[in-house]
């Protein structure tokens, strides 16, 4: 009887710690919550990465803070992906999202089958070739150091509705390994 009585313990024990969700880094400062509704042209942004930076350095560590937004232009902001939230304090918010334009769509390739995969990219490499990745945004909005968005998180102030310019199709020029100008 002790044993099961031991078992029975042990097991509400790994149940409860696992309830708790992933363990917050140390030092995590406390969370507040965010929401960001982000619209361009009047439209909801769908799809787009949505990531804060700190508006001034202040020598404390910096938390990765971002999210992507839904259908209505919506952003739960998350802090390290894992906790909702972000700390208090004064952000600059800046975005991305990309598209591929040209005559064939990588969606019409086959997915399932890696040779019939092979053989559509060979048959389609000239079309291939002619796509052309695009930036839906503004260029001034896609760095935390030139975007015009900024906001402030406080216990009072956990909501924001911000304006991401007009929708453009600017192409990236990639000039080396990760780099664009």
């Amino acid at each position: 009887m002790k044993h099961v009585l031991f078992y029975t313990i042990l097991c509400i024990a790994f149940v409860a710690m696992g309830c708790r969700g992933p363990a917050r880094p140390e030092g995590m400062p406390d969370l507040l919550p965010v929401v960001l509704v982000i619209a361009q042209d009047g439209t909801p942004l769908t799809g787009a990465s949505v990531m804060l930076a700190p508006a001034e350095e202040t020598g404390e560590r910096n938390w990765s803070l971002g999210g992507v937004t839904d259908e209505s232009g919506e952003v739960v902001i998350r802090t390290h992906g894992k906790f909702a939230g972000a700390p208090k304090g004064t952000y600059k918010v800046f975005l991305r999202k990309t598209k591929e334009i040209g005559t064939i769509s990588r969606d019409d390739a086959p997915q399932d089958d890696l040779a019939a995969l092979r053989k559509w990219e060979a048959d389609h490499a000239k079309e291939l070739a002619s796509i052309k990745t695009v930036s839906c945004i503004e260029k001034d909005y896609t760095s935390a150091s030139t975007t015009p968005l900024e906001i402030t998180v406080t216990k009072e102030n956990s909501r924001f509705e911000l304006n991401a310019g007009k929708a453009v199709n600017e192409e990236i020029k990639w000039t080396g390994p990760g780099m664009r100008k």
